[in-house]
C-alpha cells in the first residue's frame, strides 16, 4: 500500500503524482480511516462507495481487487470519504438504498428507509390477504418505502400515499415508477388529513416521527442529516399517534386495522392512547428482532 494517505494524495497541487492506489489499497485505507472516525461498519462502507463511485458491482471490486485507479477515479471517491467521515449518511452520498428487497431513491429530502420498519411491512402482510382490493393509507410516506412495498407485495390494493413534504413526494413518484407500480398509488402532498377526504380505508400504516424533541441533541450525526419533520414526535415523541387515533375515527374503516412503527419504548404508552380512544378492540405491540417494541397493530371495532 502506499505511504502517503489517500486523502492527501493532490496531482492538481503536484503532490505524489506517480504514486499508484489500486482497489485493494483504497479498500484497506479507507476502512482503517473509517474506523478511526468511528463510522459504522467501516469495510462495507468502503466498498458501497467505492463500488458507486466505479460505477460497479462490489463484488467486482474484488473481481479487479489490483486495478488501478486514475486520478477522475481517486478524486470522486475522495470526495465521497470527505462527506461520510463529516456524518453524511452512505445512502444520501450515493443516493440510493435498499428496502424490503427492493431499489429506492433517497435524498435529505426523506428519511432513510431502515431494516426495522420491514416489521411493519410483515406484520400487514401477516394479516392481508395476498388477493384482496385493499384501501390503504399511507401517511408520512417519505421515500415511499412502505407504501410501494405493500403495492408490490399486494396486488389488487389502491393506496393513498401522503406526505407533508412536495419533495418527499416527488422522490416516492419515482420510486413507484422505479419498482413499476406507480399506476396503484396516489400520492398527495397533505400536513395529516388536511387534504384527504376519503374515509373507511381498511388499513391505514405510518413509521411517523416518534423521537422526542429532548433527544434531539443525543442522537448519531448521521441521524441529524436527515429531516427534523420525519424525525420530530413532540415533546413526548407521542404527538402523531394521538393524532392517528383521532384520524381512525374518521378515516378507518369498521374492523379495519391501524399499523405504525414506534420508538423501542415506547408500546405500552402508545398502546394506551389507542386503548383510551375506545374505537379499537385489539392493540398488538410486535417486537424486533432485538426484542424492542417496534409495530403497534390495532383493529377498529
Amino acid at each position: 500500500m502506499p505511504a502517503r494517505s489517500f486523502l492527501e494524495i493532490n496531482n492538481s497541487r503536484g503532490l505524489n503524482i506517480l504514486e499508484t492506489w489500486q482497489i485493494r489499497d483504497i479498500l484497506e485505507w479507507s476502512a482503517k480511516y473509517f474506523k478511526k472516525k468511528h463510522i459504522d461498519q467501516p469495510r462495507l462502507t468502503s466498498e458501497i462507495l467505492l463500488a458507486h463511485s466505479l460505477k460497479c458491482r462490489r463484488i467486482d471490486l474484488y473481481l479487479n481487487y489490483d486495478r488501478p485507479l486514475n486520478q477522475p477515479d481517486r478524486d470522486r471517491y475522495r470526495e465521497m470519504l470527505k462527506s461520510r467521515a463529516k456524518g453524511k449518511p452512505w445512502q444520501y452520498i450515493v443516493g440510493e438504498t435498499e428496502f424490503y428487497s427492493l431499489p429506492f431513491r433517497v435524498n435529505d429530502a426523506v428519511l432513510i428507509p431502515r431494516p426495522e420498519t420491514e416489521i411493519l411491512i410483515d406484520a400487514v402482510l401477516d394479516h392481508c390477504k395476498k388477493n384482496e382490493p385493499y384501501k390503504i393509507w399511507d401517511i408520512g410516506s417519505g421515500s415511499g418505502a412502505i407504501a410501494i412495498s405493500l403495492a408490490k407485495n399486494l396486488p389488487l390494493a389502491k393506496i393513498l400515499a401522503t406526505d407533508i413534504s412536495d419533495q418527499a413526494i416527488k422522490i416516492a413518484k419515482k420510486n413507484a415508477e422505479l419498482n413499476h407500480v406507480g399506476e396503484r398509488i396516489c400520492f398527495r402532498q397533505s400536513d395529516l388529513a388536511k387534504n384527504v377526504e376519503e374515509t373507511r380505508f381498511d388499513l391505514i400504516v405510518s413509521n411517523p416521527p416518534y423521537i422526542a424533541t429532548s433527544e434531539f441533541s443525543s442522537l448519531p450525526i448521521e441521524v441529524r442529516h436527515e429531516p427534523v419533520t420525519a424525525l420530530n414526535g413532540g415533546k413526548d415523541g407521542l404527538y402523531f399517534y394521538r393524532r392517528f387515533a383521532k384520524i381512525c375515527q374518521i378515516h378507518l374503516a369498521s374492523r379495519g386495522a391501524l399499523a405504525v412503527e414506534i420508538g423501542a419504548d415506547q408500546g405500552e404508552r402508545v398502546r394506551e392512547i389507542l386503548k383510551r380512544s375506545a374505537i379499537f378492540y385489539s392493540v398488538e405491540i410486535l417486537k424486533d428482532y432485538a426484542r424492542r417494541d417496534r409495530v403497534i397493530y390495532a383493529k377498529k371495532i
